[in-house]
Order: structure tokens, then C-alpha cells, then sequence
């Protein structure tokens, strides 16, 4: 909110339970995440640091690079 209280707390999952749910296919929400392979397009989100570090602390400056359908639409050099 604009006073700075979190809507909604009691609707709220861990990070790397929401995290998981991007990983399946988008017909399959949270099933068995896709795999990069030669010849798919690829869309993932390349991130600085450790795992656990970004999940705890999810922000944008983490991000260094976004791939969609093997394009990069952002490269933070």
C-alpha cells in the first residue's frame, strides 16, 4: 500500500514455491519444470548471486540478463 503494510499476508507462499510455478510450462503451472535443450527457445532470467541469497531477497538489481524465445530483451552489462 502507499502506507507500506503488505496486502493480503495471509495469501502469501514462499518465493521458491512461486518460483517453481514459472518453471512448468505455461499449460502446466507448477508441473515438472522445462528443461533448456538445443533447437527450444529459451525464456529464463539470469540473476546475481546464490540461490537462497535472491529467494530471500527477491529485487530487480539482482537480474543481469532476460531471454525470451531466445532473444535478450535485457542485458545489464
Amino acid at each position: 500500500t502507499a502506507g507500506g503494510h503488505p496486502l493480503g499476508q495471509d495469501e502469501r507462499i514462499p518465493a521458491e514455491r512461486a518460483l517453481r510455478l514459472y518453471l512448468g510450462s505455461a499449460n502446466d503451472p507448477g508441473g515438472p519444470p522445462r528443461c533448456i535443450a538445443a533447437g527450444e527457445a529459451a525464456d529464463l532470467i539470469l540473476c546475481e548471486g546464490p540461490a537462497e541469497a535472491i529467494l530471500a531477497d527477491l529485487c530487480a538489481d539482482r537480474v543481469r540478463a532476460t531471454v525470451v524465445a531466445g532473444d535478450v530483451v535485457f542485458n545489464r552489462a
